[in-house]
């Protein structure tokens, strides 16, 4: 078995200081990485909860102008109200299409793609009945449905913040326990 003996005493102490300090340099280094996967998921997880929360927030506000510009159509039958709509319905799917593109839960793709669907069909219905604004009225109550549906969308990200939060918080203490 070979061992290691310095020869002279500087080297003694070199070679007692580097076995403290290579362990110090290795959690260091680990508590470093730790540090930065724990900053990386958060963000992550708060960039994705805020995208999450301002787009169901946009599906609700695009929802009711969607209200209130076909029951403006159906009572005034003005194309600058229908215009309106028709601008509305596509700032909906491209807000649709905007959350796919999240990381979202199960149920909320579920209420998504619902939702969508939905929308799909009134706005196919309502722009069936161009021609007769009256008959729209009869649609309008439709939109009520489809805005409680964003709403739950809504609160189902804000119960995913939650969670996130939480996870979060846990990997801080697990990051803070193992540091100290």
């Amino acid at each position: 078995m070979w061992r290691f003996y310095p020869k002279s005493f500087p080297m003694l102490i070199l070679a007692g200081f580097s076995l403290a300090v290579v362990p110090l340099i290795f959690a260091l280094i680990n508590n470093a990485v730790s540090i930065r996967e724990l900053a990386t998921k958060s963000q992550r997880a708060v960039y994705n909860a805020v995208q999450a929360t301002q787009s169901s927030r946009q599906l609700i506000e695009q929802i009711t102008s969607m209200e209130r510009s076909a029951r403006q159509f159906s009572i005034l039958a003005e194309p600058q109200i229908f215009s309106v709509f028709e601008a509305t319905h596509r700032d909906f799917l491209d807000t649709v299409r905007r959350m796919r593109g999240l990381p979202l839960m199960p149920s909320q793709v579920r209420v998504l793609d619902r939702m969508a669907e939905i929308e799909n069909l009134l706005f196919t219905s309502v722009a069936g009945l161009r021609d007769q604004p009256r008959m729209v009225a009869d649609l309008v109550d439709d939109y009520v449905n489809l805005g409680d549906m964003a709403r739950s969308l809504d609160a189902m990200g804000r119960e995913a913040v939650g969670r996130e939060t939480a996870a979060m918080q846990a990997l801080s203490t697990e990051v803070n326990n193992f540091i100290y």
